[in-house]
């Protein structure tokens, strides 16, 4: 899909672990169909993100991954914290007056990869599940952090010290690119030392 200066079709883009995407049962990097409206990703696209670092740097990485097809646009990462809320109250019911520096827009349409409408974000810039189609397109599953619950508050104590600490000890919670309902944004904890990945969006 070409967008348009005045479209509010936006794009999201998993940011996988390398190793996740590199071994048997890696996602098919095709990339000749060209029925899909958009030259499309053929699979996620691939660096080495384990947890460490800030809301800056995991959004540097969404623009300057390798395989980014759209380097030119501006992307930012879908992880909360202290730094970064989507709702202050369960499903924004206070409306958005508890964000701070969210990265979805209000009333906007958002397409995965692969260009398959994933659905359109309400008057608080969150969606309302289900989605209407998975985010890794039908692609291997995987499990990137987000740091949210699944009424879009912040996972109190499981965002990884707001993605700064690898400890071993502490836990991050984790979304499901292959799920339609809210547990694509909330799904199973996982220890910080791991290497989840996390998911891209574009920007307006």
């Amino acid at each position: 899909m070409t967008r348009a200066s005045n479209s509010l079709v936006w794009r999201w883009v998993l940011i996988a672990l390398l190793a996740a995407c590199s071994g048997p049962g890696a996602a098919d990097t095709d990339t000749s169909d060209t029925d899909a409206p958009d030259p499309p990703v053929g699979g996620p696209l691939t660096i080495y993100y384990e947890g460490n670092g800030n809301f800056a740097v995991a959004d540097e990485r969404c623009a300057s991954a390798a395989a980014n097809p759209f380097p030119d646009r501006e992307w930012r990462a879908l992880l909360v914290g202290a730094g970064r809320v989507a709702c202050g109250e369960p499903d924004c019911a206070n409306g958005a007056a508890g964000q701070v520096d969210w990265v979805l827009a209000a009333n906007t349409e958002y397409v995965s990869e692969f260009g398959e409408s994933l659905g359109s974000t309400n008057e608080n810039a969150i969606f309302e599940f289900p989605l209407l189609a998975m985010i890794s397109g039908g692609g291997p599953a995987g499990n990137p952090w987000t740091g949210l619950n699944a009424d879009w508050t912040v996972a109190t104590g499981f965002t990884c010290e707001d993605w700064t600490n690898q400890s071993p000890d502490l836990m991050g919670r984790t979304g499901s690119i292959s799920a339609l309902d809210s547990n694509v944004i909330s799904n199973l904890d996982a220890r910080c030392s791991n290497g989840q990945g996390f998911i891209c969006v574009e920007q307006p």
